[in-house]
C-alpha cells in the first residue's frame, strides 16, 4: 500500500517531487543576514535596493572571496560602478532576493572581458597630501639653500682669481 512503482508513480497516480522541501523563508526574517562580527569584517560598500531593505551590505571577507573568484575584475570599482548603475536606475533596483545573483552576473561579465587588473604591492599609504607636499617644499628649499651656497662659493672663489690675475 502507498509503494510507488517502477513507473515512479503509486497506485493512485501520484509521482513524489524528486526536489527536497524547502520552508518559505519567515516574513520577519530578513533575506540575507550578516552573521560577521561588524569589527572584524567591516562593511565596506552598501549596494541600494528596492523593497524592505534599503541597501545590501558588502564585508571585507566577501570582497577578498570575489577577489580570488574573478581575479581579471577590479572588484572594488565593480562595486563602486554597481551602486552608481542602481542609483541611477531605480525603477531596475534588484531586491534582497536578486541582488547576489546581479553581483554575480556583472563580475561574471566583467571577467570574461579578460581584462588584467593591475596589482599595487606597494604599501598603503599612510602620509595624508598635505604631509607629501610639506615634504615637497623642504626639498625644494634644502636645493635651493644648496644652489646658494655653490654660487657664492663659486663667486668668492672667481673674485680671488680676478684679483690674483689682476695683480
Amino acid at each position: 500500500v502507498g509503494q510507488i512503482s517502477a513507473g515512479g508513480r503509486s497506485d493512485f497516480g501520484y509521482k513524489p517531487s524528486i526536489d527536497p522541501l524547502i520552508d518559505p523563508p519567515e516574513s520577519d526574517a530578513p533575506l540575507f543576514s550578516v552573521q560577521t562580527d561588524p569589527i572584524l569584517d567591516p562593511v565596506v560598500f552598501e549596494i541600494p535596493l528596492k523593497g524592505k531593505n534599503v541597501s545590501y551590505p558588502v564585508t571585507q571577507s566577501q570582497l577578498v572571496e570575489w577577489r580570488s573568484l574573478y581575479p581579471a575584475v577590479d572588484i572594488r570599482q565593480q562595486l563602486r560602478n554597481m551602486i552608481g548603475w542602481c542609483q541611477a536606475n531605480p525603477t531596475r533596483q534588484k531586491t534582497a532576493q536578486g541582488i547576489q545573483r546581479f553581483i554575480h552576473a556583472w563580475l561574471c561579465k566583467e571577467q570574461d572581458k579578460g581584462r588584467i587588473v593591475a596589482v599595487s604591492h606597494a604599501a598603503p599609504k599612510s602620509i595624508d597630501d598635505a604631509q607629501l607636499l610639506k615634504r615637497k617644499i623642504q626639498q625644494i628649499e634644502i636645493d635651493i639653500n644648496n644652489e646658494n651656497v655653490a654660487l657664492i662659493s663659486f663667486m668668492q672663489r672667481k673674485s680671488d682669481a680676478s684679483d690674483q690675475a689682476a695683480q
